[in-house]
């Protein structure tokens, strides 16, 4: 018996994928998978990870993300320490996280409240250590930055420490990890570069990239005694006497912003405009940096 011809038919990978039926058989899959293995470590890991993307996906509100906490036990400046926390903000301006020291690499949970501007929370190493701390805190207009002290009670030492400065700043969500400066409002002049991250003394912040040469003016730098134009956001540096970095001259037209002083995230970034080679740099008339405003008794 003769049977039929059939042509030959030729399935692709990307045949199988874009088929509804291929992610439908994935995610059961993954549901059956975590029914019948519950205990297993990768599979709860990255359920975790899958839950944090989530909340920092959709629950972009408030002070919903990661922040750098920064104090020292003795108030000194030079014994700063680190630690990195994630936030959740929850309906009724509940908040919940963890914190990581990282110098003694130990993990807190903490849990709290925010009351409009200001955020009062406790926390605690785990259920069986008596270490325990409460944190009270001021956020800025932008909710970027969050001051205040932190009273902890030292379990090994039956001593408690009060009154030590405590202060939260806002790192960027893991989308934008290679952003490194932003700019918005300066309480200097009207806009300002401001951090996202840490630099130490000596690192470089970004490079200035000159435009086009134009007549002297509020954004332009001179070069050999011409003028041009400069790219965002260091076309925004503000001017103050105690800056936390300059502008260095390379070879040519390179210029390169380098930190002379530790910079943590969400502090501005400030140069002094009379080590510049502009001209303009000269007519300041009344400055506007923290420390002359603190000298004319202005807050």
């Amino acid at each position: 018996m003769a049977y039929p011809s059939i042509p030959n038919a030729v399935i692709t990978l990307t045949d199988i994928v874009l088929t509804p039926t291929f992610w439908l058989s994935i995610a059961a899959s993954w549901l059956g998978s975590l029914l019948l293995f519950p205990v297993c470590h990768f599979q709860q890991w990255v359920n975790s990870r899958l839950v944090a993307l989530w909340r920092l996906i959709c629950m972009k509100k408030g002070l919903t993300g990661r922040w750098l906490a920064v104090y020292s036990m003795n108030n000194s400046p030079s014994s700063l320490r680190y630690e990195l926390a994630h936030i959740y903000q929850l309906g009724g301006g509940e908040i919940r996280g963890k914190i990581a020291d990282e110098s003694t690499k130990h993990k807190y949970h903490f849990v709290g409240r925010r009351i409009a501007n200001e955020i009062i929370a406790h926390y605690w190493l785990n259920d069986e250590s008596e270490d325990i701390g409460a944190i009270r805190l001021t956020l800025d207009a932008y909710y970027n930055r969050a001051d205040g002290s932190l009273i902890v009670y030292d379990s090994a030492v039956k001593r408690i420490s009060s009154d030590i400065k405590y202060s939260l700043r806002r790192l960027p969500p893991f989308w934008q990890i290679m952003s490194f400066t932003t700019v918005r409002s300066s309480t200097i002049h009207n806009r300002g570069v401001f951090s996202l991250k840490r630099f130490s003394e000596g690192d470089t912040i970004g490079r200035i990239r000159l435009g086009k040469e134009l007549e002297q003016g509020t954004h332009t730098i001179a070069i050999k005694g011409r003028h041009y134009d400069t790219n965002p956001p260091y076309r925004f540096l503000n001017h103050s006497c105690a800056p936390n970095a300059e502008v260095r001259y390379r070879d040519g037209k390179k210029l390169d912003v380098v930190a002379i002083s530790d910079i943590l995230p969400q502090d501005e970034i400030t140069i002094n405009y009379q080590s510049l080679k502009e001209s303009i740099s000269n007519e300041i008339k009344e400055c506007q940096c923290p420390q002359c405003k603190r000298q004319r008794g202005v807050s």
